[in-house]
């Protein structure tokens, strides 16, 4: 009995120190993937020009218009927008409605500047968008896609994302109050922190 309990035993750490060994190759592989991904980002060529002019916000009230506005992914034959022509006025409120695959990111992305047109132009306060400085444009214009990841961190930080260099968190309390996101945060255990 003595020698039966003692393989058993040895079988028991075997198939535990198995399964380790097994989740660690696993969690590996995992973490060589990504840092693939990491690689695969590092040595992406940015295909968008940046512009030479500073963003006029205008103070904060921005007029978006595309005329006439033509887009394809790179490496592809279909059109996501073809002769996109709309005006969006300063303080108005829209929403973009549509099937998959029917341009509401692709839309978003433009302003951001992800890509470029093909042909049209897009034009922010009467700018052309491809005439801005994306870093003065990011300073007043983001967006949060439907694959967003919940950071770590508290509100005020989360928020700061948006202007890593700022030391000041005061503007934050500015920005979520414009925003209209104070009452939420107001509502939460930790408020800001």
């Amino acid at each position: 009995i003595g020698s039966l309990s003692t393989v058993a035993k040895g079988i028991g750490n075997f198939r535990t120190n198995f399964h380790s060994v097994a989740t660690s190759l696993s969690n590996i592989d995992d973490l060589f993937r990504k840092v693939k991904d990491l690689f695969t980002l590092l040595d992406y060529k940015n295909i968008v020009i940046d512009g030479k002019e500073d963003f006029n916000s205008d103070g904060g009230m921005i007029k978006i218009e595309f005329k006439d506005v033509w887009f394809k992914y790179p490496e592809t034959d279909r059109w996501i927008l073809k002769g996109a022509s709309f005006v969006i006025k300063p303080g108005e409120r829209i929403g973009l409605v549509g099937d998959n695959g029917a341009g509401k990111t692709t839309l978003i992305q433009l302003l951001l500047r992800f890509y470029d047109p093909q042909r049209g132009v897009i034009l922010i306060n009467n700018q052309d968008l491809k005439s801005i400085k994306i870093s003065t444009l990011y300073k007043e214009v983001g967006a949060l896609m439907s694959g967003f990841s919940i950071l770590n961190s508290s509100i005020k930080e989360a928020i700061r994302v948006g202007d890593i260099n700022q030391k000041d968190f005061s503007y934050v309390y500015e920005v979520s109050k414009y925003t209209s996101l104070d009452p939420w945060v107001q509502e939460q255990p930790q408020k800001y922190d």
